[in-house]
């Protein structure tokens, strides 16, 4: 059993976008409750130090537009690139995951993070998540999300 409950990976994810990108989470305890990603992407950020593994968030590449939007304070009309929508997701992963070894271990342990990758993905690889451990799943402002800690940080 992971030592990361769900009401600290809920509390931390909806910390974040409340405060990065003004979006609300709602957490979802049932895949079947979201709709596939139409283009996913998954980023992934490996971690080592006191503790080794890593977290990996799955998105609608939609969804990223928006958080880049509500980060930047942009207007109608702006144009969001690609790679400033991959920016955004990594940044969020980033943030997401350094808040979340804060919350589980305190200040004092000292983590390195890698700089998180991002890749497509195909829509099948949505519906393999609901039978994987330390998966949490929500609902950012209607966009799919899926939240993973990789096991071997478990203490």
């Amino acid at each position: 059993m992971s030592i990361i409950s769900k009401e600290i990976m809920d509390s931390v994810f909806g910390n974040v976008l409340k405060t990065m990108a003004f979006m609300f989470v709602e957490p979802v305890s049932d895949i079947t409750e979201l709709d596939v990603p139409k283009r996913a992407l998954k980023s992934e950020i490996v971690f080592s130090g006191f503790k080794q593994g890593s977290m990996t968030i799955i998105v609608d590449f939609e969804m990223c537009l928006e958080v880049v939007e509500n980060t930047l304070g942009m207007e109608v009309g702006d144009t969001v690139t690609k790679d400033m929508a991959f920016d955004a997701l990594k940044e969020l992963l980033n943030i997401t995951c350094g808040s979340l070894l804060t919350s589980v271990y305190g200040e004092k342990p000292v983590f390195d993070l890698m700089p998180p990758c991002i890749d497509e993905i195909p829509e099948n690889v949505w519906q393999d998540l609901k039978s994987v451990s330390d998966c949490w799943f929500y609902k950012v402002d209607e966009w799919p999300v899926a939240l993973l800690v990789i096991s071997y940080i478990k203490g």
